[in-house]
């Protein structure tokens, strides 16, 4: 076994050295040099596909040796991108990628300034409207949202190579949709240009002469809030907490880019949980997940071409506008000897807006409603009595849900059998993070984890504890500054944030902005 990992060593060796450069260092390289290195690595990837295989067989679970062989292909990618960004790829290697793939790699190259800065430079930066950082968020605004989630789908991308593209940058993405929600509560979307901008979108002012457009009343804390809320800590709500979801107000007016920016994110964290779970619960027991279990077992669908057609009408680029995600994952049983398979139980969440709104106005502000809800159930009810299997949704809706829905939901002679026997609903407000369902069904009460954002709801929740001593019932201060809250609390910002809206919900007091200082909360 030892001669087995000096060999794997060997043929993962030129890939590795390739992989620890940016753009920038290969475009340093010979021309010469960086296509000896690739066909270098190309024989190493065959070398390991049959000889290493063949002699070592057994040294390697299956899944180690695709992520080693999407390794090696991610890093022939880089070399083949290297020449893309230069205006021209060598006629030797021209039809080993095809252009979303070399492009990928070019857009998420541009983003590796995040790399060097820490949370609190990139705060700086954004706070005094720094010009790269700026650029690099427009730019981001403009092509990658839409690039990923379209190269995803692109049935022509190497499956491997986009798995391991995706690992290799998602601390990346991850920090830069960050300090796009981070601008966003400084700032207010409005500011920043491309597809997140407000297309000037006029919000009415609020009594007391308080401002609400986007630049620095209320309706810009709270569409903060919408992009922050979405990388930050967020509280989730009981299930059987009555408290009043979305209502159609400025406040929770979500914008065509904002609704695209929930569905790449929720979706995402969904088939994040979904990959990471160890345990499924059926109506009948338990289903432990094998390694590896979900490959051919999970897929994705969406109304792009609905909204293409709305668009073609109303003008508007598809890319910047919600589409209706769903992802899909079936549990299943061999039958007759493996001829045939048996579904035990299907897991979908889609992501729901209202697309004839966003088409024609590109924006919406309502919450769905009882008929949006029946609408999408309807299917998957159907689906569920075809095949006698239970089938467990999570709806997640931009705007939030309205109060009918609500009791729709969790009323006890209405709930789950409504749908029909097989079928269980989880509700997402992905403005708040609520997850609403009705919690005598054990199929989706004792699932429900997979559905939720990332939540620290004891964080928020001792947050805003400490919040009415130390401020309501102590110092009796009335206005408190999100950065001094988060400063002499000693809580993550987003963590001050979300109880902000937390003691907000309850009544407590009111979340607007301040020209030059930020959000902030008035208690009452």
């Amino acid at each position: 076994m030892t001669d087995c990992q000096d060999w794997l060593t060997e043929l993962t060796h030129a890939a590795d050295r390739i992989l620890n450069e940016d753009l920038a260092a290969l475009q340093r390289m010979p021309e010469l040099a960086r296509l000896d290195r690739y066909e270098s690595i190309t024989r190493d990837e065959e070398a390991l596909r049959w000889e290493f295989t063949k002699e070592c067989n057994g040294f390697l679970t299956s899944s180690e040796e695709d992520r080693l062989r999407g390794e090696l292909r991610l890093a022939r990618l880089l070399l083949a991108a290297s020449f893309y960004a230069e205006g021209e790829v060598p006629e030797s290697i021209a039809d080993d990628f095809i252009e979303p793939e070399l492009q990928a790699v070019v857009d998420f190259d541009r983003f590796k300034r995040f790399d060097t800065l820490d949370e609190s430079q990139l705060e700086a930066r954004i706070q005094r409207l720094d010009g790269e950082v700026t650029e690099l968020l427009e730019t981001y605004a403009d092509s990658t949202v839409a690039n990923i989630d379209a190269l995803l789908e692109n049935p022509d991308v190497q499956q491997d190579v986009i798995d391991r593209l995706l690992d290799r940058y998602e601390e990346r993405r991850e920090r830069v949709r960050q300090a796009i929600f981070l601008y966003a509560e400084t700032h207010g979307l409005d500011t920043l240009g491309g597809d997140l901008a407000l297309d000037d979108v006029e919000q009415p002012a609020e009594p007391g002469g308080r401002s609400t457009d986007a630049t620095g009343g209320a309706g810009a804390a709270a569409l903060a809030a919408d992009a922050s809320d979405q990388s930050a800590d967020s509280t989730g709500k009981s299930p059987t907490d009555t408290r009043p979801a979305a209502t159609a107000a400025d406040s929770d007016t979500v914008t065509a880019a904002t609704a695209r920016l929930f569905e790449l994110d929720y979706l995402g964290r969904f088939e994040t949980s979904m990959q990471e779970a160890d345990l499924i619960h059926l109506p009948d027991g338990s289903f432990s997940v094998p390694d590896d279990y979900w490959a051919g077992r999970c897929s994705r669908r969406n109304e792009r071409d609905r909204m293409a057609d709305l668009l073609d009408t109303n003008g508007g680029d598809v890319a910047a506008h919600p589409v209706n995600p769903t992802a899909r994952y079936a549990i299943t049983d061999s039958k007759y000897f493996g001829l045939t398979s048996e579904t035990r139980m299907v897991i979908e969440a889609t992501v729901y807006s209202h697309l004839t709104q966003h088409a024609s106005e590109g924006v919406d502000a309502t919450p769905a409603g009882v008929d949006d809800l029946v609408a999408i159930v309807g299917e998957t009810v159907d689906e569920a009595a075809d095949r006698a299997a239970p089938s467990l949704l999570g709806i997640a809706s931009p705007t939030g849900w309205t109060d009918r829905v609500i009791s729709h939901v969790q009323d006890d002679d209405l709930s789950r059998t409504h749908y029909g026997p097989h079928v269980s609903v989880c509700l997402i407000d992905l403005q708040r993070g609520d997850l609403i369902y009705d919690s005598t069904d054990s199929v989706v009460s004792e699932n429900a984890d997979l559905f939720e954002r990332a939540v620290q709801a004891d964080a928020v929740a001792d947050c805003v504890d400490t919040l009415r001593a130390q401020y309501l019932e102590g110092l009796g201060r009335e206005t408190l500054l999100l950065t001094a809250a988060t400063e002499e609390t000693g809580y993550d910002r987003h963590v001050v944030r979300q109880a902000f809206s937390r003691l907000e919900a309850d009544d407590e007091g009111e979340v607007f902005s301040i020209d030059e200082d930020g959000v902030a909360f008035e208690f009452r």
